[in-house]
């Protein structure tokens, strides 16, 4: 009887040991912005002042990102710096991602939503053109075309499974 009590004593010290080690959340470690580069960019903005979307000045940042979409990522409110990616394809502008943390999709998006490879999607229209959205790590990634985030979440994906493996 003494025995059954003190292997029962262990077990439920063992128990409390687990649980109590166990995170009751899964947190996630800072990631570097760069580290979510889609893999065709072509070039990179590294935007440490937001008012430079708002700057009539900024040629070389007017020749890959149109005004209205300065205009829409001036309103996201990135935390800075955030990166704007620009992916060209024989010279021609294919689209941007823009890359930065500290924003909320859900404050900025209000359209619908769709699941790619089990990461949420979020759409929005303004001025008759659609915006993306999506969380990686840590990090928001909103694009003018819904093939580059998609491209990223799958360029992600690959990643985790190499460093898994």
């Amino acid at each position: 009887m003494r025995i059954s009590r003190i292997f029962l004593s262990i077990l439920v010290l063992l128990f409390v040991f687990i649980t109590s080690s166990c995170e009751s959340g899964k947190t996630v470690a800072p990631s570097n912005t760069y580290d979510i580069i889609p893999t065709e960019t072509s070039v990179v903005f590294e935007i440490k002042h937001r008012d430079i979307l708002k700057d009539h000045n900024s040629l070389l940042l007017d020749k890959y990102v149109q005004k209205g979409d300065q205009n829409f990522l001036s309103k996201v409110q990135f935390k800075t710096p955030f990166l704007i990616n620009i992916l060209l394809n024989n010279s021609k502008l294919q689209g941007f991602v823009a890359v930065g943390s500290g924003v909320s999709i859900d404050s900025v998006f209000n359209g619908t939503s769709y699941e790619y490879q089990g990461k949420k999607i979020t759409v929005e229209t303004q001025q008759n053109k659609k915006y993306y959205a999506t969380k990686l790590l840590d990090k928001t990634l909103i694009s003018n075309q819904k093939l580059l985030i998609e491209n990223c979440i799958r360029d992600q994906e690959n990643l985790s499974k190499i460093s898994k493996s």
